[in-house]
């Protein structure tokens, strides 16, 4: 069943995808979308969205992104401090003494300044310089990174400051406890443990990776991703299942193709009374071994029955070739 878009929630959505794309596109002009039909759904939006998609310099942001945790983890300021110097400096060799070079230069002096909390307030320059693959601080947040995380190419957790680093040597015992933890961003490496000819094992980190530094639309790699994850983790929860390391919950025994029908569930006892639950096990049990007594002699009186049948047939039919007057068989 499609879902059908009231007439506001379509000019809603419309302009949604719009501002989207005009924001991915980093354009002013205004996409129309072709509307065929009085009705539009969801799935038509996301379809001209994936027909006009434009990436806005994702590629050469994800590059550095992965170029800079390659190194080692990092938190976010870090990221931009490390991406800010490495603009700077691909700058300066390419374009010596240009006014873009200098304000790359400018940049990352400020933004070690901000790190240190020694800015100026009343400086409202922006950190990250027109022209770089972050484009922004948010955009970096909420573009690049997210991307990365839910394609699961990238992970964050929680470090502690270790004594004798020089984070920690920064901060007084006060500070250091106050402060605690702090999220840094870790490269993911491929998976050792898994085989491969697992549905995960073969699947390229490397190719992704790619993928997404080309441009590709991330919603349709993110799409691919997911289907692999979800078979790796089917195949893992059967070999637990064989393994017998893992239960299957009873809505699983309900749709299971060889559970035996005469035994319940705790679910499905639930309208009972507690003296009748406890001797519910007992009496489902004595069911099941007579039905199973009575498939085992089956056979056998299957067979008797047959040859019962068949020697009436053939009683009936001598008596009609004698009332016929043709001699019996003999």
């Amino acid at each position: 069943m499609r879902r059908v878009l009231h007439f506001t929630q379509q000019s809603k959505a419309i302009a949604h995808a719009q501002s989207v794309l005009g924001a991915l596109a980093q354009s002013k002009q205004t996409i129309d979308i072709p509307v065929k039909s009085k009705f539009v759904t969801w799935q038509d939006v996301k379809t001209w969205k994936d027909a006009n998609y434009v990436a806005p310099h994702q590629g050469p942001a994800f590059d550095m992104v992965r170029q800079i945790l390659s190194e080692k983890p990092r938190t976010f300021h870090e990221i931009i401090d490390v991406g800010l110097e490495l603009h700077a400096n691909k700058l300066a060799q390419i374009q010596p003494g240009s006014e873009a070079a200098e304000a790359a230069q400018r940049a990352v002096t400020q933004s070690r300044a901000l790190s240190k909390k020694k800015r100026p307030e009343n400086d409202t320059t922006p950190r990250i310089p027109e022209g770089h693959p972050f484009i922004s601080a948010n955009f970096l947040k909420r573009r690049i990174l997210s991307t990365l995380l839910s394609q699961e190419l990238v992970f964050k957790k929680a470090v502690r400051p270790v004594a004798g680093t020089v984070r920690a040597d920064q901060l007084t015992p006060d500070e250091r406890s106050a402060k605690g933890s702090a999220f840094h961003w870790f490269l993911r490496l491929p998976p050792t443990t898994i085989k491969k000819t697992d549905p995960l094992g073969q699947w390229s980190i490397p190719a992704q990776w790619k993928r997404l530094s080309l441009g590709e639309f991330p919603g349709n790699v993110l799409e691919e991703h997911r289907e692999v994850v979800s078979a790796q983790r089917k195949l893992e929860k059967e070999r637990r299942l064989r393994r017998g390391t893992q239960k299957r919950t009873e809505e699983e025994i309900w749709h299971w193709d060889g559970r035996q029908p005469e035994l319940t569930t705790r679910k499905q006892r639930f309208h009972l009374s507690a003296r009748r639950q406890k001797t519910r096990t007992r009496f489902e049990l004595k069911r099941l071994r007579e039905r199973l007594r009575f498939d085992l002699a089956r056979p056998e009186k299957e067979r008797a029955r047959a040859a019962e049948e068949a020697k009436a047939k053939a009683a009936e039919a001598r008596a009609a070739r004698r009332a016929e007057g043709t001699p019996a068989a003999i």
